[in-house]
């Protein structure tokens, strides 16, 4: 049997009023429990019938013309089953019953935390992360046969994983689990007359931190509880920063939403008719839907966004874009500097010693700008000298290659086995330097940036990236020998308007990234630097075949 269910703050009330639209769910009686300390009520709630929203696909093709008579009808069912045991309420939730959860009543990451405590670390099966930063990927990962944490490719130093699941380690337990806010179990021969004992049993798994030695990421980004008095300021500073049109506030469709791609999105004022189209969810072009809607007194939860594929909704409910924000910032917390970050329509502080060990790093890291001065990326200048290139990092690289007398490598790729194409970098020095350049235009650029060189670092070792490494070390004066891997060094060349060194000027999940990559490179034994590179924006847009990849 597989059950679902969520566990309620702890001071929940048992009764109806803990649910969303309960005036929709209708009580239900049921038998007393066979099990002592355990209450339990049960609410049912039929949708009214109505067609399926695909019929109109069909229509056009359906050769019967009295087909809309014969009209297929949907009825959605759903019910909510409340248990009490050893002082905590549980729901226990059936069809559509989850939509009667109120998450300002539910205990966040209650089935994470149950699954990381249970789940055979070498048996898991998927996972799902979101982005904690403006443009960072939301994905869901999943494996044909369990495994590891790493065959799941996460990103877990950047990356808020919200749901792990897989087969479990006590099998009295649980044969398989999967955990987010709700928690879902998979039990061989189990009923609700057991459901006492089960529900105990879970608690005190929820109780452990064992959870800590095996999956620690899970700590780094704790969501605030819905009812904490810092996320009016939070929100505050975030409205704060809209207003002044911030670029440093992201957006992105919410994980409620299970689609791959909508083709746009529809902005519209709450109460009002009037919709503004957006084809991404850039930030400039949020901004300027909120102007034509004339929405900034309330932005946040004024105004709902709809997501659409072709002429359809992807999802029927339309959401606040409150829930769409990404952003992570700093602020005072009793006299110490906390970092928070918002993502899925909620709230995390960032954990204290995951900075601390961040700002260690940082500390650690080699920036070579004053023995490494890189001309400035003057885009206009570069356009004005008819710089070869398509786009703007490939002129700039190609004009350093000829000033400095540095092989170009910019999109020169290594074809290995079928389908593989790497970047070995964009610029190899004489001195052994291989320069990923990039610039500054977010985390999510920067973590591509940071990949390029860790990727590139991996396959060092294969004999025929080697070759193509030391062919064009060698046709610049460096020698075709490769020595050994401390004699190498990845430079991270990051270009930027903005004043100060790029330590400071690197925002939180951009030293993330660097951190994760720099290490794995250092692993395997090569040097990692950082340069900063002056950058001056165009004063007119370039050419339209001319956009920067």
């Amino acid at each position: 049997m597989r059950i679902t269910l969520y566990l309620l703050r702890e001071e929940a009330e048992f009764d109806r009023s803990t649910l969303r639209n309960s005036s929709s769910y209708t009580p239900w009686a049921v038998r007393a429990p066979d099990e002592d300390d355990l209450d339990w009520q049960l609410f049912v709630r039929q949708a009214p019938s109505s067609p399926p929203k695909w019929m109109p696909a069909l229509a056009p093709i359906i050769a019967d013309s009295d087909a809309t008579e014969r009209q297929l009808l949907t009825r959605s069912a759903g019910a909510v089953l409340l248990a009490r045991t050893s002082g905590r309420v549980f729901v226990l939730t059936f069809g559509t019953g989850y939509h009667a959860v109120d998450e300002s009543q539910m205990e966040p990451d209650f089935g994470l935390i149950v699954a990381a405590n249970s789940v055979d670390p070498r048996k898991l099966k998927v996972a799902e992360a979101r982005g904690m930063d403006k443009g960072m990927r939301n994905a869901v990962s999943s494996l044909p046969v369990p495994n590891e944490i790493f065959a799941l490719g996460l990103s877990t130093n950047e990356e808020w994983i919200k749901r792990l699941g897989g087969k479990v380690s006590d099998e009295t337990f649980a044969a398989s689990i999967s955990g987010a806010d709700s928690l879902r179990l998979s039990i061989e021969d189990f009923s609700l007359d057991q459901l006492g004992a089960k529900l105990k049993q879970v608690l005190t798994v929820f109780q452990r931190d064992s959870y800590k030695q095996v999956f620690p990421f899970l700590n780094y980004f704790r969501r605030l509880p819905a009812k904490d008095p810092l996320i009016a300021e939070l929100d505050a500073q975030l409205l704060s920063d809209m207003t002044s049109r911030s670029e440093q506030v992201g957006f992105a469709a919410p994980d409620e939403f299970e689609f791959a791609t909508p083709d746009f999105y529809m902005l519209r004022r709450r109460g009002r008719r009037k919709e503004v189209e957006v084809g991404e969810l850039s930030s400039e072009a949020v901004y300027d839907a909120l102007d034509q809607l004339g929405a900034w007194d309330d932005p946040l939860r004024g105004v709902d966004v709809a997501a659409f594929g072709g002429a359809d909704h992807i999802d029927d409910e339309r959401m606040p874009l409150d829930r769409y924000t990404v952003v992570n910032v700093r602020r005072q917390v009793d006299g110490v500097e906390d970092r928070f970050a918002r993502t899925a329509g909620a709230w995390f502080r960032i954990d204290r010693d995951y900075v601390e060990t961040l700002e260690r790093f940082m500390a650690g890291v080699q920036d070579i700008t004053p023995d490494f001065p890189l001309p400035v990326w003057d885009e206009d200048w570069l356009v004005a000298n008819n710089i070869e290139g398509k786009y703007g990092e490939e002129r700039y690289n190609n004009h350093v290659g000829k000033e400095c007398g540095y092989a170009v490598l910019d999109r020169k790729f290594y074809r290995g086995r079928a389908g593989q194409k790497i970047e070995v970098c964009d610029l190899l020095t004489p001195a052994r330097q291989l320069v990923c350049v990039k610039r500054l235009d977010g985390a999510d650029r920067l973590s591509h940036l940071f990949q390029q060189g860790s990727v590139s670092s991996r396959l060092m070792q294969d004999v025929a990236y080697q070759t193509k490494v030391l062919d064009a070390l060698d046709s610049v004066g460096g020698g075709h020998d490769f020595g050994d891997r401390s004699g190498w060094t990845f430079v991270f060349a990051i270009a930027t308007s903005r004043t100060g060194a790029l330590h400071d000027i690197l925002t939180f999940f951009g030293r993330v990234a660097l951190m994760t990559h720099a290490e794995a490179i250092a692993e395997l034994g090569y040097k990692v630097a950082i340069a900063k590179v002056d950058y001056v924006a165009a004063t007119k847009p370039p050419p339209s075949d001319q956009t920067d990849d």
